[in-house]
């Protein structure tokens, strides 16, 4: 009897073992991932400046007023682009200030940028180039610097208000 159980043990055994094998058995499964990134532009400006007053502040008899400057405010962006392709940053008002009135701005490249500033620029309806050759990047508080002058002596105004649009566009 003692055989018998011992056969019985044995068989269980192995039957137990192979029925572990047969549900130890593993299957894949795969999935293809795909990703884009989309190419993308934003440009934003941290608020309007404050009021560029032109007075007799400083100013010496027989001259021009002396300029008036602003600089409290900046522009920041994301930008990617494909290979070869560059962006610019450019800067236009929805009309010109009365005659004589002259606005121009800076727009500073900020650390990490890959672009050029164009310096100074006279801003008037037609945009103006202020930072070329942006390629992938993103970045934050590039300052604008204002300035506002007379060409010549005119009659004193109040409050003459244009919106300057600046644009982060493809260059050509």
């Amino acid at each position: 009897m003692k055989a018998g159980r011992l056969a019985v043990a044995v068989g269980a055994a192995l039957l137990v073992g192979l029925a572990g094998t047969a549900f130890a058995v593993n299957d894949t499964a795969d999935q293809t991932v795909t990703i884009t990134v989309e190419e993308i532009a934003q440009l934003s400006a941290s608020g309007s400046p404050g009021t560029l007053i032109l007075s007799q502040a400083g100013t010496t008899p027989g001259s021009l007023p002396v300029a008036a400057t602003e600089a409290t405010t900046s522009l920041s962006w994301t930008s990617n682009v494909t290979a070869g392709h560059t962006r610019k940053v450019t800067a236009g008002l929805d009309a010109t200030f009365t005659a004589g009135i002259v606005l121009k701005a800076t727009l500073a490249k900020p650390a990490g940028s890959n672009g050029a500033s164009a310096g100074q620029k006279t801003l008037s309806a037609t945009a103006a180039d202020m930072l070329t050759g942006v390629t992938n990047e993103n970045c934050t508080s590039a300052t604008i610097s204002f300035e506002a002058t007379l060409s010549a002596i005119i009659a004193p105004v109040t409050d003459e208000t244009k919106t300057l649009t600046w644009t982060l566009t493809a260059e050509e």
